[in-house]
């Protein structure tokens, strides 16, 4: 898909059709792949946010910009670092790290991200959100950070 063409349209759809249903919808744009280069995170995932983002204020629907929030967060690491949040495949006695999809660490601390993020944007929902306390994630961070 183009961020402006296809993914945009595909947005206002998911919306209508949420909307259709007595859903109040959320956005909540992509995190950044965890791909380094030259010790410098990799942000091929920018226009999709930028759209995310400008679709959800054309549409105003409430949005968390987890691109920007994961982007912060593993500029201040490098590839040895973020692979704890990797999901790990194994094929043919062959093994790979997944730098788009999460394994279960890093779905708990971006799913965390989410979740306070959520409750601080759509008040109403904040006594629905379950798991673990807001304080933890900074602990969970580190503990990423100290691979």
């Amino acid at each position: 898909t183009s961020p402006n063409t296809t993914y945009a349209a595909n947005m206002r759809r998911y919306i209508q059709q949420a909307r259709a249903h007595g859903i109040h919808p959320v956005i909540v744009t992509s995190i950044s792949r965890r791909n380094y280069r030259h010790g410098k995170l990799i942000m091929g995932l920018k226009p999709y946010a930028a759209a995310a983002k400008r679709v959800a204020e054309q549409e105003h629907v409430p949005v968390i910009d987890l691109y920007s929030i994961s982007v912060r967060m593993l500029q201040r690491m490098n590839q040895h670092q973020a692979d704890a949040f990797d999901l790990v495949h194994h094929k043919g006695g062959k093994t790979t790290l997944d730098h788009t999809h999460l394994n279960a660490f890093g779905a708990t601390v971006f799913g965390r991200i989410v979740a306070n993020n959520l409750a601080s944007r759509c008040p109403t929902l904040g006594p629905d959100i379950q798991g673990h306390p807001k304080g933890t994630l900074r602990a969970m961070i580190a503990k990423a950070m100290a691979n």
